[in-house]
C-alpha cells in the first residue's frame, strides 16, 4: 500500500501545490499592492481566505477521487493487483497528508500577511503561542482529544463523500450523477442529523467512537460498492 501511497502524492501534487504556492504568493505580494485596495480585501476578512482555500483543496480532493475510479483512467486504476479497501486507504492517507501540508501553508500566509498589515500585532501573538503551548502541555489529554476528533472529521467528510460518489457510478444509477449524488448526500446529512437526535449525548469518549463507528460504515460501503457494485467503462 505504501507504493500506492507514493504513487497518490506524486500524481496529484501539482494541484495541491500549485494552489498553496499561489496562496502564499499573493500573501507574500501584499505590500506591493496599493493600500486603497488592501484595505478593501481586508473588509472581505482574512478569515475567509482560508475558508475559501479549505473549499478548494476539498474540492480537489472529492474531484481527484472521482476522476481517478470513475473516468478513463479508472480502468486502469481498479484493474491494479491491489484489494480496494487499500486503494481506498490509500488515497485517504494521501489526501490527508495534502490537507496537514496545506493547513500549514495557509498559517505560514497568514502570518506573512499579518506581519506586513501590523509588525507590532505579529510580534505581540508569540507570547499568547507561548502560552497556548504550556496550556496544551498542562491539558494534554484534551490537546490530544481535539486534534484526533479533528482528524476523524475529515476522514468522515471525505469518506461520505467517497461513499456517494461510489454509490452513483454503480450499475444502479446510468444518469444524471451528479444530481442524483447530491441528492443523496443531503437526504444522507438529514438522515444522520436525525440519528444524532435519537443517539442520547454522552461522554467525549463516547461521541468519538461514534464518529469513528461512521468513519467505518462509510467505509465499509464504499469498499462494498466498489467490488461489488461498480462496473468499469
Amino acid at each position: 500500500m505504501l507504493k500506492m501511497i507514493k504513487q497518490e502524492l506524486i500524481s496529484s501534487y501539482r494541484q495541491f501545490i500549485l494552489i498553496d504556492a499561489i496562496f502564499l504568493a499573493g500573501c507574500i505580494l501584499t505590500p506591493w499592492i496599493p493600500q486603497s485596495f488592501i484595505q478593501s480585501l481586508l473588509l472581505l476578512g482574512v478569515s475567509s481566505i482560508g475558508v475559501g482555500l479549505v473549499i478548494i483543496l476539498f474540492y480537489n480532493m472529492v474531484r481527484r477521487y472521482q476522476r481517478s475510479l470513475f473516468s478513463k483512467q479508472g480502468y486502469l486504476t481498479l484493474t491494479l493487483p491491489i484489494s480496494e479497501g487499500k486503494l481506498i486507504a490509500a488515497k485517504l492517507i494521501s489526501a490527508f497528508i495534502w490537507y496537514s501540508l496545506s493547513m500549514l501553508f495557509i498559517v505560514l500566509g497568514l502570518s506573512i500577511l499579518m506581519y506586513y498589515m501590523d509588525p507590532k500585532a505579529f510580534r505581540d501573538i508569540f507570547p499568547d503561542l507561548l502560552r497556548v503551548f504550556q496550556f496544551g502541555l498542562a491539558h494534554l489529554n484534551d490537546f490530544l482529544y481535539f486534534w484526533i476528533v479533528q482528524t476523524v472529521t475529515f476522514v468522515e467528510l471525505l469518506l461520505s463523500f467517497y461513499a456517494v460518489i461510489t454509490l452513483v457510478h454503480t450499475h444502479w444509477f446510468k444518469r444524471y450523477r451528479l444530481a442524483l449524488g447530491t441528492v443523496i448526500y443531503c437526504l444522507m446529512l438529514i438522515g444522520y442529523g436525525y440519528l444524532f437526535e435519537l443517539v442520547p449525548a454522552g461522554s467525549d469518549l463516547f461521541n468519538l467512537s461514534i464518529m469513528i463507528l461512521s468513519c467505518l460504515c462509510l467505509f465499509g460501503a464504499t469498499w462494498y460498492l466498489l467490488k461489488k457494485h461498480v462496473e468499469l467503462e
